[in-house]
């Protein structure tokens, strides 16, 4: 996993689980082999969401998780705009986890519920 290094056998193998639920949660587990620099706008920002959940997936034992998103639809097309838009409102519905977005795009204004 990118970004973290395991204290042990034993969490090296959690670690391998988390990354294998996350790529299926975000359906890029069929982008896994191809290098970073070949994928799409599209494919890198999903990857990214990814890469992202894999290190808040499991609740933590202090009970705060946080996701901070900067125009996460940017290069998505509206059928992973709309895909992305329902996991954001699944993971929001978490009690431990705290969703905060910004981006200037009309589909994120109206599905957010503070939206004016």
């Amino acid at each position: 996993m990118m970004g973290a290094t395991p204290t042990s056998a034993a969490a090296a193998a959690q670690d391998a689980i988390v990354v294998a639920e996350v790529m299926d949660y975000c359906d890029v587990a069929g982008l896994a082999e191809r290098s970073y620099p070949t994928l799409s706008g599209g494919e890198k920002q999903r990857v990214n969401f990814a890469r992202v959940l894999a290190q808040i997936w499991e609740p933590r034992p202090d009970g705060g998780r946080y996701l901070f998103l900067d125009e996460p639809l940017t290069f998505l097309d509206i059928g992973h705009q709309i895909d992305l838009m329902r996991k954001l409102r699944e993971l929001a519905a978490a009690p431990d986890l705290t969703v905060v977005g910004w981006s200037m795009t009309s589909p994120w204004r109206r599905a957010s519920p503070t939206s004016s």
